[in-house]
């Protein structure tokens, strides 16, 4: 039996935050932009970015989130997502055990971290605590400062190719920093 908390989400008494357990209900789910589309009629304001790319046959989307959670939460997401690359419908299941990242975060408002994720295998690395932003349409008081790690170099090259290219078109040294197969970012 697995212990998912409750709603699939745990409370971290050491680092004061709430997360989302290691296999909770939403994985069934994978994702799709509709989701996103219709946070805002659940009070869910968020900035996301999404990095799309191909490797090992399955078409990747690691996407970012960070913002206003209901009206008592706020936060940041860091989710791993793959679909068959012949699937012409923009939905991506959730990664698997075996396709899940090693990845840390740390989400911060107004320069301060308000948690932080252990680096760690995962699929969907969160983080929430209680608040409200000063403006719900206005989520620039939040930064996420993260590390993923890359299967190899093949994987490597697809994401720095990813958040190099339109719409997000990060650039290397200012918002992100390779060491390795380690990719260091910085989202503001």
């Amino acid at each position: 039996m697995f212990d998912n908390g409750l709603a699939g989400y745990k409370f971290d008494a050491d680092g004061n935050y709430y997360f989302t357990a290691d296999d909770p209900w939403q994985r069934n789910f994978g994702y799709n932009q509709a989701f996103d589309t219709a946070a805002p009629f659940v009070s869910i304001y968020m900035d996301t970015m999404r990095t799309k790319f191909r490797y090992g046959n399955k078409d990747w989307m690691i996407q970012f989130w960070k913002g206003q959670y209901g009206l008592a939460f706020i936060g940041s997401e860091i989710g791993v997502y793959t679909k068959p690359a012949d699937r012409t419908v923009e939905h991506y299941d959730a990664a698997s055990n075996e396709e899940a990242l090693y990845m840390s975060c740390t989400c911060y408002r107004d320069g301060e971290p308000i948690f932080s994720r252990e680096y760690g295998k995962y699929w969907w690395c969160t983080g929430f605590i209680p608040g409200q932003l000063k403006k719900f349409s206005d989520r620039s008081e939040l930064a996420v400062k993260c590390r993923i790690t890359m299967k190899d170099e093949t994987m490597l090259k697809g994401f720095v190719n990813a958040l190099k290219s339109k719409p997000n078109n990060l650039v290397e040294g200012r918002h992100f920093a390779v060491n390795g197969l380690d990719v260091f970012i910085t989202w503001q």
